[in-house]
């Protein structure tokens, strides 16, 4: 009836009705009946729920051993060596992951023994460095304290003076001293190279010419500061030096392998570069008699200007340098205006640096410049 075919699907599955009856005949006499009914699935499903749930509880097991085995094998390692790690970062290079497998961790193990062993390396090397500045940067001011602060105030007498280092220590030295007459004496000395041993030899230059500037004898001074420098530097090490005084109205000066001087006369209305000569000092013993004491006339309105090779030798590239040529351009256009030492000095030194423009400066550089008012 139309009522019994809108009975729910539900109320006939609780019914559990048959869902397929086969009938399979063996023989004449017996036959064979296949009843499959909701209740019989029903059956079925039930009696293999156990084994699925003891499948699947061992599979949870294994999974578990196996997770822990691979926390153990694994795991445990990493986290030892982050400890490590964690270790050495804080500055204990003394440390060491244990190396237990050719695998992976092991690699990684290695790696970081390794990284301890640079670390270590590294941050000796860096404290050396900071340790070498600071003493650098020491010296490179007790150098600068040897230099007068201020030049002396000398009658009729108008200097300037200046050094530029190319390093932290520099090669080139230079001062002004009164003996104990009052009279003046100027030199400029070039050690070879720059750095720290040059820098020793400038600094024993310095006290030595002070020290002996009383024998009032230029040649005795030059001579003795030589003997110094031979019997107590190393031999590859030696100085230029231009040594002057201004006395009786004139300058005598020694060039002991030198750079030449720039001499202007008012007189004659001409800017000259005085010959070098002389032998460096430092090299050989007795040197008296290689040592000549050369004189010019000193009056009103003279310039005499003593610097180092860093002048003539700038280098504003490769190929090409700051010359003798232009060295003598840039100054005869000072003096022409009759500047004071300190103008003359300031212009020359800005022609210079305008020359080199930002390449690198290869030597010191030192100028002096003595003007007679």
């Amino acid at each position: 009836t139309p009522s019994q075919l809108r009975t729910p699907h539900a109320e006939n599955l609780k019914n559990f009705r048959q869902i397929s009856n086969l009938i399979f005949p063996v023989n004449s006499e017996f036959a064979v009946e296949y009843n499959v009914t909701y209740q019989n699935l029903i059956n079925r499903l039930v009696s293999s729920a156990l084994p699925i749930i003891i499948l699947g509880l061992i599979s949870i097991l294994v999974s578990g051993f196996i997770g822990y085995i691979l926390s153990t094998v694994v795991t445990n390692p990493l986290k030892k060596l982050t400890e490590i790690v964690t270790l050495i970062a804080k500055g204990d290079f003394t440390k060491r992951a244990e190396v237990k497998s050719q695998d992976e961790v092991g690699v990684l193990a290695e790696s970081v023994n390794q990284m301890a062993v640079d670390l270590e390396a590294s941050t000796e090397a860096r404290v050396y460095k900071e340790k070498v500045k600071k003493e650098l940067e020491i010296a490179a001011k007790i150098q600068r304290e040897l230099l007068p602060e201020v030049l002396p105030k000398i009658p009729n007498l108008d200097l300037a003076a200046t050094v530029i280092p190319a390093t932290e220590i520099g090669g080139d030295v230079y001062d002004v001293l009164l003996d104990k007459s009052q009279v003046p004496y100027f030199y400029v000395g070039d050690v070879t190279g720059h750095g720290v041993p040059a820098g020793l030899i400038s600094s024993v230059t310095n006290a030595i010419i002070t020290s002996t500037v009383d024998l009032a004898n230029p040649i005795e001074i030059v001579s003795n500061l030589n003997h110094v420098l031979k019997d107590k530097s190393a031999g590859n090490l030696f100085l230029t030096l231009l040594f002057a005084r201004f006395i009786n109205s004139k300058i005598e000066y020694i060039s002991a392998g030198h750079e030449k001087v720039l001499f202007y006369s008012a007189k004659s209305q001409k800017l000259d570069l005085l010959p070098p000569g002389g032998i460096a000092l430092g090299l050989f013993e007795n040197i008296s008699d290689k040592l000549e004491l050369r004189t010019v006339d000193f009056a009103q309105g003279d310039y005499f200007i003593i610097y180092t090779d860093g002048i003539p030798e700038a280098w504003k590239n490769d190929t090409d340098q700051y010359g003798e040529s232009r060295l003598l351009e840039v100054t005869n256009q000072a003096i022409a205006k009759n500047l004071p030492a300190e103008k003359v000095k300031e212009t020359i030194l800005a022609d210079v640096k305008s020359f080199m423009g930002s390449y690198e400066q290869k030597d010191d550089i030192t100028i002096l410049v003595i003007r007679h008012t």
